[in-house]
Order: structure tokens, then C-alpha cells, then sequence
């Protein structure tokens, strides 16, 4: 739950994963008994189920009501918040840069200029497979820059 009140900075969300989090675990308990370290794997779920969390808040609108939108309007980033944003942007500009350069090129055509697997497959003339390879290992590097990242910010 430290994980989670870590990011959301709020104890009832926090709360409402872990929930959840246990919520899940009983329903597939039965394939539990494969699990050879609990204690990591609810490291893990609980950090999946964090993000999976901040995905769906981020997908569909927050503010509810008129009142919500007074407070919204209200709440503003300490000069902290928004030097941590900033010090973010520029890390994860540098983590891109540092990707291979056929690695970044594939992430770049993606993710800035939104183009699909098919049409960078066509570009560079590789398969879409390629692609995706490309783009696995790339995001699998910028998850495990910014999990260190945000690690050292928070502690």
C-alpha cells in the first residue's frame, strides 16, 4: 500500500487498490499456489494495479460535478510538483535518446507522430514484427528508467 499512497498521495485511493488487489487474488486463488515469492509478487501486483488505476483515471474524465470542477480549479502544483514534472520531461527525453538508434526512430514515429505498426513496418521496410519488437524494448527500458526515477525522487 506504500507503493500506491506513494503515487496517488491520497489513502483512500490507496486503500481502493489494494482492495481491489486483494479483491482479485481471492477470485484466482487456485492459481496462486504457483507463486514462489508472495512477498514480491504483491510488490508487483500492487504496482500494476497502481498504474492500471492511474490508466483508467487518465482514459475518462475526473471531474464530476460543479463543485468538483471549484476544487479542481482551486488545487495547483506546489513549485515542487512542477519541478519534479519538469526534471520528468527532461529525463524521458534523455532515456530517448539514449535508446539504439533504430529503437528510437521506431518510438518516435509511434508515440510523437502517432503513426501505426503497419505504416513505420512500410517506412523502414521491416516486418510489423520488427515493429513491435522494437517498441517492446522500448518501452520495457523507459518503465524500468522511470520506476528508478521516480524511486529515487520519492525516497
Amino acid at each position: 500500500m506504500q507503493f500506491a499512497n506513494c503515487i496517488f498521495k491520497d489513502q483512500s485511493r490507496s486503500e481502493d487498490v489494494v482492495q481491489d488487489l486483494f479483491l482479485d487474488l481471492w477470485r484466482k486463488r487456485a492459481q496462486l499456489t504457483e507463486v514462489q515469492s508472495y512477498s514480491a509478487y504483491l510488490r508487483r501486483a500492487v504496482k500494476n494495479k497502481t498504474f492500471d488505476q492511474l490508466r483508467k483515471e487518465k482514459r475518462r474524465p475526473i471531474i464530476e460535478s460543479d463543485e468538483q470542477l471549484d476544487q479542481g480549479a482551486q488545487m495547483t502544483l506546489s513549485i515542487e510538483d512542477e519541478l519534479i514534472s519538469q526534471e520528468k520531461v527532461e529525463f524521458i527525453q534523455q532515456v530517448i535518446h539514449r535508446l539504439p538508434e533504430k529503437r528510437r526512430t521506431v518510438f518516435i514515429m509511434s508515440r510523437r507522430e502517432g503513426m501505426t505498426y503497419k505504416d513505420i513496418a512500410e517506412t523502414l521496410d521491416v516486418s510489423t514484427k520488427t515493429v513491435e519488437y522494437h517498441m517492446m524494448q522500448s518501452l520495457k527500458f523507459l518503465r524500468e528508467a522511470l520506476f528508478l526515477f521516480m524511486l529515487i525522487i520519492f525516497f
